[in-house]
């Protein structure tokens, strides 16, 4: 059935059109999407001077380099999706709540 969003562990995508969805057997979401925008992301980043979390990014590979928390290491902010996101068959998006305190 068509929705124009999705929702799982307090993490909401939001596209910018009714889509095909479904969900794999470990919950978590698939979308037919190919060519179609993701238009939100909830929670949002928070993106303060020295400080960047709730991050998100498409087909994350095996480096170090993550855009998720800039507490943690490896952080890179050019690998964040930005919004609005045109998806293409086969993306794979990673969207992160980042711990409110960090004591490390």
């Amino acid at each position: 059935m068509p929705q124009s969003s999705v929702a799982q562990n307090d993490i909401t995508f939001t596209f910018e059109e009714a889509l095909e969805v479904g969900q794999f057997v470990d919950g978590s979401w698939w979308v037919v999407g190919d060519g179609k925008d993701l238009t939100g992301m909830t929670p949002d980043a928070i993106d303060t001077v020295g400080e960047e979390r709730n991050g998100a990014q498409v087909n994350p590979t095996d480096t170090n380099d993550q855009p998720w928390d800039s507490r943690s290491h490896g952080f890179n902010a050019s690998l964040r999706v930005t919004l609005p996101y045109t998806m293409q068959a086969g993306d794979s998006i990673i969207k992160t709540i980042s711990v409110g305190h960090y004591s490390g």
